[in-house]
């Protein structure tokens, strides 16, 4: 394994994805709970997926948002696992982007290191669940 993937998954805590590479194919499909709680950089992100923010993101023509102030994370689980694993990247290159960045990448740039750890995660064979369509945090 490239010392890069080895580092990137160690970085996101994808430890269990790390071991299972190392025991299978790489075209083996690994499957990672996103959890309700992410923490980067010292901050606690709440992710908030399914149900009302579904509804409230689809309002707006969305299909994620990332609030630093508030530090929550919003996906939509309504379009499918590929636009969803793309929405998280995305919104995950936000945060990753204000904690260790400040904010330095323009949207654009945002779009473009987002869609490019969503193929990277594809090419690893990572795919992201949601145990619970209706977050826990939601209510």
């Amino acid at each position: 394994m490239p010392n890069t993937v080895r580092q990137f998954l160690l970085t996101f805590g994808l430890h269990k994805a790390y071991l299972y590479w190392m025991v299978k194919e790489r075209r083996s499909v690994i499957e990672v709970p996103v959890p309700n709680v992410i923490r980067f950089g010292g901050f606690t992100y709440k992710q908030k997926f399914g149900g009302k923010t579904n509804w409230g993101l689809r309002g707006d023509n969305y299909s994620g948002t990332h609030c630093h102030l508030l530090q929550e994370i919003e996906i939509a689980t309504d379009l499918g696992e590929e636009h969803m694993t793309n929405a998280l990247a995305h919104e995950w290159s936000h945060a990753i982007n204000k904690i260790y960045l400040a904010g330095a990448l323009e949207e654009t740039q945002i779009e473009l290191f987002g869609n490019g750890l969503h193929q990277l995660f594809n090419e690893l064979g990572i795919k992201f669940s949601i145990n619970n369509q209706e977050s826990a945090i939601e209510r």
